[in-house]
């Protein structure tokens, strides 16, 4: 019988694959080039999770000490001691796969962000919160739990940051870009930021107040995410 570990390991794949071929299937450019193109951006983003947790351990500590403070605070811990050090390294790894692909439309842009997103949050669950859990009874459960929550949230940052980077790389007046281009990395982190807020606060918050509270903050990142790829299908001059 398959052991709790390897169970584990196992689930850590399952978000990413399902939700990899979900985008793989609806963008138009299925050639191999591209399929390179993606593996590279989701192992691209798995490395720069070591990165983003490097800059964590070493700069994000002068905050952690906000968490049990006031709200105020552990909302700073959370945008300026994870969430700016997660999604710019998503945001620089992105922009590196945007430029060298020369996207032709935005659905290519949030296909790569959110291709990067997808190897991020994979090796998150692998590197850092399966050895945690492996320590407890019930690793399966947490690991399954968190894969299916975390990892779609991800992604949801991805899609907007993808977004906002096409919207750059595709507009024609640079005032247009300097918007886009800080959209694109200002909104995901403040999602992200939310996101981490009420985790770090659950202790305040009943169990039941704090579980509301991210899924209505998941159902508006759906939302948005629902909104971006209605507005991609409107806007018949940016594709091809």
């Amino acid at each position: 019988m398959i052991n709790s570990s390897i169970l584990s390991i196992i689930v850590c794949f399952i978000p990413a694959i399902i939700i990899g071929l979900i985008l793989y299937y609806f963008d138009s450019d299925k050639s191999k080039k591209k399929l390179l193109l993606l593996a590279l951006s989701f192992v691209v983003g798995a490395f720069m999770f070591y990165i983003a947790y490097r800059l964590d351990m070493h700069f994000g500590t002068y905050f952690k000490g906000f968490i049990a403070t006031s709200y105020f605070k552990s909302f700073l811990y959370a945008l300026f001691g994870v969430a700016i050090f997660e999604e710019s390294c998503k945001f620089i790894g992105t922009l590196v796969f945007i430029f060298k692909y020369k996207i032709k439309n935005i659905y290519n842009s949030i296909v790569l962000s959110s291709f990067v997103a997808l190897g991020f949050s994979m090796a998150e669950s692998i590197f850092f919160y399966l050895p945690k859990f492996l320590d407890k009874g019930n690793a399966f459960i947490l690991m399954l739990n968190r894969t299916m929550t975390t990892t779609p949230t991800h992604v949801s940052f991805g899609i907007v940051m993808g977004y906002f980077l096409g919207k750059f790389i595709l507009s024609k007046k640079i005032w247009k870009k300097i918007i886009y281009i800080i959209f694109a990395l200002v909104i995901p982190m403040i999602l992200h930021a939310l996101a981490n807020f009420a985790l770090y606060r659950g202790g305040l918050f009943n169990q039941v107040v704090t579980q509301a509270y991210l899924n209505c903050l998941f159902l508006f990142v759906i939302c948005l995410c629902y909104i971006i790829i209605r507005k991609i299908g409107s806007d018949k001059d940016e594709r091809v």
